[in-house]
């Protein structure tokens, strides 16, 4: 039933896309926003998960919690009318064969204008990974750099749902995107070749999932992260970066890359640590001051370290259980800060 109502909700977005591009960019945006969040009150699940997270993580009264959750749900509204615009936001493609080169619009720039790292690794005919994350509009980021002539390979987790799934596909390969799913066999192989070739691997790794994760302190709590592309890119001794988009107004978005130094001289699992706690530093930086451009709602301290889930899968708490988990977390972190 589940998977009737979401393709079917998939078929209405690709009707409605066609209507919004017909309308000014401001005002399918303003409408597009003003629909999604009047849609928050509809997901009673997924807004205790976030109440539970914000309460431990950015503190505050259940009513300003409310409000991030709620201004969450217009950001993905202004998300996906970014997107369904995005040809109007981003520069024009580079012609074939013509080497990465930056170039910025009136509502798409990086921070660092003309020292974009990424791009200026990808002008070098070096590889490189980029960290990035569920903050901002991080498929216009990924969609900015392809623009920019970057060889990008973006690693995804399929979606549950294949209406979902080729969705996503169809939006990447507009914007020249090719995508390596999680899922795929030959995954592995395609990364390792990609690196080979002078590509660039952008990855999502700010969410709890089954796979070799990492732990890291992120706002002050140990969290679960892939790794796997981490560790190629340490054993390659390939650049790795990190890159954010942050919104700072409808429409208008800026890259937010830098470079994550790591000593390659270290053993592995130490300069992988290295990577991902420098990581999660920046990230929490950003969503302190955007807590609205983040995915609350996702569970994101579910997993614990030393803990094999696999071989214990009824050790992963259920929603109830994770809710009341981090709601103590949060009563033992007011009560040390009082003590103090």
């Amino acid at each position: 039933m589940k998977d009737k109502l979401i393709t079917a909700g998939v078929t209405l977005i690709r009707a409605v896309i066609p209507i919004l591009r017909l309308l000014p960019p401001k005002l399918s945006t303003k409408i597009a926003a003003a629909a999604a969040g009047s849609l928050w009150r509809l997901f009673p699940r997924e807004r205790q998960i976030a109440q539970s997270q914000l309460a431990y993580a950015i503190g505050g009264s259940e009513a300003s919690r409310n409000s991030i959750f709620r201004r969450s749900f217009r950001h993905l509204g202004f998300t996906f009318a970014e997107l369904i615009n995005s040809d109007k936001l981003l520069p024009d493609p580079p012609a074939p064969n013509s080497p990465p080169l930056y170039r910025a619009t009136q509502f798409i720039s990086c921070i660092n204008e003309a020292n974009d790292p990424i791009v200026k690794c990808a002008q070098s005919g070096s590889p490189s990974l980029v960290l990035a994350s569920h903050f901002g509009n991080f498929e216009l980021q990924a969609a900015y750099y392809a623009h920019m002539g970057v060889p990008l390979y973006v690693i995804g987790r399929k979606p549950n749902y294949p209406a979902v799934s080729n969705f996503v596909d169809s939006l990447r390969k507009n914007h020249l995107l090719t995508t390596i799913w999680r899922e795929d066999p030959a995954s592995a192989r395609k990364l390792v070749k990609a690196l080979k070739t002078g590509g660039v691997i952008a990855v999502l790794i700010d969410q709890d999932i089954d796979l070799e994760n990492g732990f890291s302190r992120f706002f002050g709590l140990e969290a679960a992260s892939p790794i796997g592309p981490i560790r190629l890119a340490v054993k390659q001794k390939v650049p790795v970066f990190y890159s954010f988009t942050q919104r700072t107004a409808p429409l208008t978005n800026v890259m937010l890359a830098g470079p994550i130094e790591y000593n390659a001289a270290l053993p592995l699992k130490e300069a992988v640590q290295q990577i991902l706690d420098a990581y999660n530093v920046r990230l929490e930086e950003l969503i302190r001051g955007n807590p609205e451009q983040w995915v609350w709602w996702h569970r994101r301290w579910r997993r614990r370290p030393e803990v094999d889930y696999r071989q214990e899968p009824q050790l992963l708490r259920s929603t109830k259980d994770y809710v009341s988990w981090i709601s103590q977390q949060s009563l033992e972190s007011v009560g040390q800060t009082t003590s103090v």
